[in-house]
């Protein structure tokens, strides 16, 4: 007894850095021929998904667009694709008020919106520049308080880049257009007072919705900054995730400004290797999910980085995942934290052929998934039973196949990584039962998720010799 109740003492110290591990449910990978990517991704509405990118069409020998809407299980709900040797490609997407959606990028030189509806079928496109001299590419999309939109990307003359922002209205005709100064917009944000925040490396902008400049700083200092995204935090602050550089490799990093963009606190995480950060999502108690790209521990290969935060920055859990599972580059670009409370990341894989390869991947949060998970549970006839429990060696799983499903029950440790899988294919139904041998491994905690007709159900386990 004395044994048990000293573990739980360590369990309930311990809750901070275990709090919110993840597990990588499903990634899924699409092979092409050339550079296929996916650039970023949406939630629905109706609680499916939609990423945009690139491929290469082997017909036009060029690049298409290409757009997928998927359900939480990686399954396809349909595909569209370009059919033209424009060079096209889809960077940003976002959800109407009507439910459809508007996805902006380019088509030759030009920045080129279209509309989809749900079904996937156009409702209109546009392209807002056909001089030939001029290329412009729509990089980022945010919605105005007005039902308007907001675009930002870059707007190349022959002599320089210049930072791009137009507004358009909701059949795609634009208000106005504007240049600032030379560089290349990568994100934008709409604050709670219509003003409109891009991001462009080391700056940031702030205007008004004329376009009228409010301000615009750099960010400087001993390093070399260079960020990709910003998100307004709860109390109505900003946090920029991106890259800080000294003198030989980048670090991941986050900064929290105010409205102004006067400094609240920084963070530069990372190793002797090159991190950047991608992306980041605040959690209810402040603290933030940030996306990067790493490599492992000996400088090898890029892998997916997922790190989680308290609400000053400071690091509470981070874990790498190879998505590729070949030791390829992983180049994640864009995640969402799901109603679902779900993590969703989508970017692309470089191979050693220097071939790209789109993916989508599928992460779970291991403690919301210890009771019941939020969707798609399993019917309240069956049930899934683990005893003793807490164990010492050993215990029996039990469940009751209802139906003559495909069933599995999956042993994790706290850390994700897969124990041991029992498969149930196409079993009589009634109840089933295995006795988990854990002897060769150490006290801790486990997770035995039952999956079956694509529903699933998580408990936990806990060790103790």
């Amino acid at each position: 007894m004395l044994k048990i109740f000293n573990f739980l003492i360590i369990l309930i110290i311990s809750h901070k850095t275990l709090y919110s591990q993840i597990i990588l449910d499903w990634s899924y990978t699409y092979n092409g021929k050339g550079a296929d990517l996916f650039y970023s991704v949406i939630e629905t509405k109706s609680n499916d998904y939609i990423a945009v990118g690139r491929l290469f069409s082997e017909i036009y020998k060029s690049d298409s667009y290409v757009v997928i809407k998927f359900n939480n299980r990686g399954e396809i709900i349909w595909q569209k694709v370009s059919n033209n040797n424009l060079s096209e490609c889809a960077r940003s997407i976002i959800e109407t008020n009507e439910n459809d959606y508007i996805i902006a990028g380019r088509s030759g030189n030009s920045a080129y919106l279209f509309k989809m509806n749900t079904s996937g079928d156009i409702v209109w496109s546009n392209k807002l520049n056909t001089n030939p001299n001029i290329y412009n590419e729509i990089r980022a999309i945010d919605k105005l308080c007005d039902s308007n939109y907001v675009m930002v990307g870059a707007s190349n003359h022959p002599d320089s880049s210049k930072i791009w922002v137009t507004i358009i209205d909701n059949n795609g005709n634009p208000l106005w257009s504007k240049n600032y100064s030379p560089g290349v917009a990568d994100a934008v944000l709409v604050t709670k007072n219509n003003d409109i925040m891009v991001v462009c490396e080391n700056k940031i902008l702030k205007l008004n919705v004329k376009g009228e400049l409010i301000w615009e700083k750099e960010i400087s200092g001993k390093l070399h900054y260079q960020f990709y995204s910003i998100i307004i935090t709860n109390d109505c602050n900003f946090l920029l995730t991106g890259s800080a550089e000294g003198c030989c490799y980048k670090d991941a990093c986050l900064l929290k400004v105010d409205d102004k963009c006067n400094k609240i606190w920084e963070k530069v995480l990372g190793t002797d290797w090159e991190e950047v950060a991608i992306g980041s999502s605040e959690t209810k108690d402040g603290g933030f999910i940030v996306i990067a790209k790493a490599p492992d521990k000996n400088g090898g290969s890029y892998k997916t980085w997922l790190l989680r935060t308290d609400s000053l920055g400071d690091t509470l859990w981070t874990r790498k995942y190879d998505i590729s599972h070949h030791n390829n580059y992983n180049w994640p670009q864009s995640f969402l934290i799901s109603n679902n409370n779900e993590i969703y990341v989508v970017g692309y894989i470089e191979n050693q052929n220097s071939t790209y390869d789109r993916f989508i991947s599928k992460f779970s949060n291991l403690l919301n998934s210890v009771n019941e998970i939020k969707v798609n549970y399993i019917n309240d006839l069956t049930f899934l039973k683990i005893f003793p429990n807490p164990f010492n060696n050993s215990t029996k799983i039990q469940f009751n196949l209802i139906k003559r499903f495909l069933a599995k029950i999956i042993i994790y440790d706290i850390e994700g990584k897969i124990i041991i899988t029992y498969r149930f294919d196409n079993d009589n139904i009634g109840i089933k039962e295995v006795l988990f041998d854990g002897k060769y491994l150490s006290s801790g905690i486990y997770f035995c998720k039952l999956i079956m007709d694509h529903k699933e159900l998580t408990k936990k386990l806990l060790l103790i010799k």
